[in-house]
This record gives C-alpha cells, structure tokens and sequence, in this order.
C-alpha cells in the first residue's frame, strides 16, 4: 500500500476539497433531522380528535370508526377532503398545503383545525369518546 504523500502536488486544489468537503459536512450535520419529524407532529395534531383503542371492545369498533369517517370525508367540500387527506394520510406539510392551495401557511393551519375540530364534534355526536 504506497503511503501517503507528506506534502501535495497542487496545495490550492487540496485545501479546495478539504475546505468543500469540511463545509459539505457541516451542512449535513446542521441540516440533520430527526426521522419523521413532521409525522410526529401530524400525528399529535390527529390525536386530539380520534379515540385510541385500548380494550378488545375498541378494536372491534374501529371498523364502524373508519365507516363514520369515510362519511364525514364524503361530507366535505372536495377541496377540503382533499387537503385533509394530503395532510394526514399523505403526510404532507401544512407549508407545502398552503403553496400548494394558494394560502398562506397561517391560512392554511387554521382550515386545518377547522377540518379536526369538524372531525370531532361529528365523531362526539355519534357516541365516540375523544
């Protein structure tokens, strides 16, 4: 295995690579993130608005759950069904929603918590605790 050279041929393009490569890696450090950040937050959004499973009898529920919300989406405007399903089946962004529909995100966040707050005053009135 031939060695390392002490000095290099062409110092101002081996301090370039160092110097890109050092900056690359910076960048992918500094702009990390946690894996399924934005599911997490899409999911705790959601939480606050269906009932979580905990007993047998609940698992058997899920079916007619799913049945109410199916006609709750079919209820919506289709703009607006297709926004909530982007948002939390597709996973989209509420950022991305907004370009996407032309909102502003802060827009885009409150049609959002309407869509939820809908959800669940539907879901109380039919029996469902939250």
């Amino acid at each position: 295995m031939p060695s390392r050279p002490q000095r290099p041929d062409n110092l101002p393009a081996w301090l370039g690579a160092v110097v890109r490569h050092g900056a690359y890696n910076l960048w992918k450090r500094e702009h990390r993130q946690k894996r399924d950040s934005g599911l997490d937050v899409m999911l705790d959004e959601l939480a606050e608005c269906l009932p979580a499973p905990d007993t047998p009898e609940d698992v058997l529920e899920v079916e007619a759950l799913t049945e109410e919300l199916n006609r709750w989406l079919g209820s919506l405007p289709k703009e607006d069904r297709k926004l909530f399903v982007r948002r939390y089946w597709y996973g989209d962004s509420v950022a991305a929603l907004a370009r996407a529909a032309g909102y502003r995100p802060a827009q885009m966040a409150k049609k959002m918590y309407q869509l939820r707050r809908s959800l669940k005053q539907t879901l109380e009135r039919n029996g469902y605790t939250i």
